[in-house]
């Protein structure tokens, strides 16, 4: 396989299928189409916006896990300062201005959002907001929550364990078991959650992320060009993963549970995939243009979709903002490439500062016979 740069070929049309489902999700083009029988209440579940999300997880924690690999292998070492700068300026500066233009709306007289809500949005806690104080227009920072909670925690016990990437797949596996055990434990008790939605709570919702964070460490545990990377990277494969992406769609699988454990399952082998098969004709048809285009301004994407749509199609009639759909569509098409391009790409060269990390005093870069197998090896 071969990757340009740090880039992993097919990854940007993914982002860009993620976010087209989340934004049509959000307009109600998707339960228009269920509503009028022409998608099945299976198909629905399988392609909404909140699947989306899950798509978005799998990725992070695959491409972060991926990142902190290889920065050990070069230098004995993982820069925690740097990965937070890094992560800092790629998130804050697009959600902050959204929110404070959000709360500079809301103070005009528009009462477009809920100010608990709001703060503890600023704080990256809107993913424990009570239902009751639940605003549509920032409904969608939960997922960001989770995923600023895990840029905090993951790197560290990363670093901690560096050195036994089997414990870490270990603590990966007994993570997704113990989010998943406990949402079906508060799924047969709901009371306990007081009617909260605890599928947003980060040590719920980590477990796709999780999930991504597996599959980089079961491929750099295997042997480069053994069986697993050979499985992985074969049709029978990619199958199951579409399979079980959309095994709500199917007769063979149910049970809550077991629907987004698959789901989350089948992405990270759909990614594993596309690692492995970088000169497919699969991920040169992620590779086209306009597809790829969408997958790189996608946060942007996200973070504006909710400003101008809300985040759910049946928002309160007397709400004066966002505008009408219409319009909030257009400017969301207008407004993230200019985000990206006049925004968001000026600060993330400044990435470049934070990237190169410095061998740690009596440490020594890992060499092929240390790992048993290598992201991003080359055949």
């Amino acid at each position: 396989m071969t990757e340009s740069g740090n880039r992993i070929r097919g990854l940007d049309g993914v982002r860009a299928f993620a976010v087209i489902a989340v934004v049509l999700s959000h307009i109600g083009l998707l339960k228009s189409l269920r509503e009028n029988g022409l998608m099945s209440d299976g198909v629905y579940y399988s392609v909404r916006g909140a699947v989306g999300v899950e798509a978005f997880f799998v990725l992070s924690g695959f491409l972060i896990t991926h990142l902190l690999i290889r920065e050990h292998r070069k230098t004995g070492d993982v820069s925690l300062r740097n990965f937070f700068v890094r992560r800092v300026l790629r998130i804050f500066p697009v959600y902050y201005l959204m929110l404070v233009l959000t709360l500079l709306i809301h103070l005009s007289g528009a009462g477009a959002t809920d100010l608990k809500h709001l703060a503890m949005s600023f704080l990256y806690i809107s993913n424990y907001v009570p239902q009751a104080n639940n605003s549509p227009m920032l409904d969608h920072t939960w997922s960001l929550a989770v995923e600023e909670h895990f840029y905090l925690l993951w790197p560290a016990v990363f670093l901690l364990f560096a050195a036994r990437l089997r414990l870490l797949a270990a603590i990966s596996v007994a993570f997704i078991a113990g989010a998943l055990g406990l949402a079906g434990f508060l799924l047969q008790n709901p009371g306990l959650a007081g009617g909260e939605n605890f599928f947003r709570w980060s040590h719920i919702a980590g477990f796709d992320i999780m999930i991504g964070c597996a599959a980089a460490l079961f491929i750099n545990i295997a042997r480069p060009g053994g069986v697993f990377a050979s499985v992985t990277a074969s049709r029978p494969a990619l199958a199951l993963g579409v399979l079980f992406w959309f095994n709500q769609a199917t007769p063979f699988f149910d049970g809550t549970i077991t629907h987004v454990l698959l789901r989350g399952v089948g992405f990270a082998l759909i990614i594993l995939w596309i690692y492995g098969r970088q000169r497919s004709r699969v991920v040169a048809a992620l590779e086209w243009t306009p597809l790829a285009y969408v997958g790189q301004i996608s946060y942007g994407v996200y973070i504006w979709q909710g400003f101008y749509l809300t985040n759910a199609p049946d928002r309160p009639a007397d709400m004066l903002w966002p505008l009408p759909m219409e319009i909030g569509v257009f400017l969301l098409m207008a407004t993230a490439p200019l985000s990206y391009h006049f925004l968001e790409r000026p600060i993330l060269r400044m990435k470049d500062r934070f990237r190169k990390a410095r061998p740690r005093p009596g440490a020594r870069p890992a060499t092929p016979a240390d790992a048993k197998g290598r992201l991003g090896a080359k055949p």
